[in-house]
């Protein structure tokens, strides 16, 4: 190792002060180390470095006061002082962290400044919030915190813990919004109606649109869109127990179907409301499709017609002495129905009616001698089946 010699020193007769000029003492000296006055051939030990220009040499200096001189500091530890000051260097640091870091213990901090961060990133990291609450902070700001009550977290949650399409079943996945159609304006399209098996919230469309699903459509006459609410369960071994629920867009009255499985679907069946209770009564091949009642009224009288095929149609008619009065249905019956007239008189009179059609019947007025009577208000009434 080099010697020192920068800088020039005064000495004086027996004093153990030396004084330094231009000289960095306290960087390049050591106690133990010699120190000698160029050309001397007195060494004398260094028993303290005060600053960088004041050491304390023993024995006291022996030779003339002098000053301005050349010196030299001799490292006669060798090697041995760069181990030393390595050692020291360390030891002071591990000390400033044996209450601390080394013991496992670090200072709580907060968001901005954790308690446990980085050299890079200082803002991130872990912090105690309070007692018993452990933070996370990424950037100076929270983004978990952990208590023995909850987790809070502040971020979206993304990666393989969270569902990754909108029907993701994987087991103990967390449920993203929009997934299986909850919280979001729309639904994921269902694609096939029958093969659907996951609980949740879709749309499909209509039989008659271009992108209609696959499977039995509630609404095969349809070209929007409807909605569809399904549901799964397991009893005992099976596991193919499902219910689907659709509901027909529309701006007046919904329209709601539903059907069920265990094997096989069923048809789909109608829920009724009071939307749809009353409207036009239909039927396809002998199966309702319509509403379960229809009214109406004309010039003709009343009808009401019911979902099972029934009719029922009535009117109050004068009679006409000169012959037969004709009343036409105010709906057309499928066959011939049953009609009864009834006079709204107090006296003795009866009402007869002739074979009827399916479109119209003929009925008069008769007093107990047989005499057809005119003007009398008779009231009529058709039932039978409208299909």
């Amino acid at each position: 190792m080099a010697w020192y010699k920068t800088g020039t020193v005064s000495v004086t007769n027996g004093s153990a002060t030396v004084t330094g000029s231009g000289t960095a003492w306290v960087a390049n000296a050591r106690v133990g180390q010699a120190f000698a006055l160029e050309g001397a051939g007195e060494q004398y030990e260094i028993t303290a470095v005060v600053s960088d220009t004041e050491l304390t040499i023993s024995p006291a200096y022996l030779g003339s006061t002098q000053s301005g001189q050349a010196y030299a500091i001799i490292p006669v530890v060798g090697f041995y002082r760069q181990a030393y000051d390595a050692l020291a260097a360390a030891v002071a640091q591990w000390s400033s962290y044996a209450g601390t870091v080394l013991s496992g213990l670090f200072g709580d901090g907060t968001a901005a400044a954790p308690g446990i961060g980085f050299e890079d990133e200082t803002n991130t990291g872990f912090f105690r919030k309070a007692a018993g609450q452990l933070g996370i902070a990424t950037g100076g700001v929270q983004r978990a915190l952990l208590s023995s009550a909850a987790l809070q977290v502040d971020v979206p949650l993304t990666g393989t813990a969270v569902t990754q399409s909108a029907t993701d079943a994987t087991a103990g996945r967390l449920l993203k919004v929009g997934d299986f159609g909850i919280g979001e304006d729309a639904g994921p399209v269902v694609a096939d109606l029958d093969a659907h098996d996951l609980s949740g919230f879709y749309f499909a469309y209509g039989g008659q649109h271009a992108s209609a699903p696959a499977g039995t459509n509630p609404f095969p006459d349809l070209g929007g869109a409807f909605g569809l609410m399904a549901g799964t369960g397991t009893i005992g071994a099976a596991t193919e127990y499902l219910w689907q629920v659709a509901i027909l867009y529309s701006p007046s009255a919904p329209v709601m179907k539903f059907r069920s499985k265990a094997t096989t679907w069923t048809d789909w069946e109608e829920v009724y409301s009071n939307g749809n209770l009353i409207g036009t009564a239909s039927q396809s091949g002998g199966t309702p499709t319509g509403s379960i009642f229809e009214k109406g009224s004309n010039a003709n009288g009343n009808y009401i017609r019911y979902a099972d095929g029934t009719q029922i149609c009535d009117v109050r008619l004068s009679s006409d002495s000169a012959g037969a009065v004709t009343w036409t249905f105010p709906a057309s019956f499928a066959a011939a129905p049953q009609v009864g007239a009834t006079p709204n008189q107090d006296q003795a009179r009866f009402a007869t009616t002739t074979a009827g059609a399916v479109g119209s019947v003929n009925f008069s007025v008769w007093n107990t001698a047989q005499i057809r009577l005119d003007a009398i208000s008779t009231s009529l009434i058709a039932i039978g089946r409208w299909y």
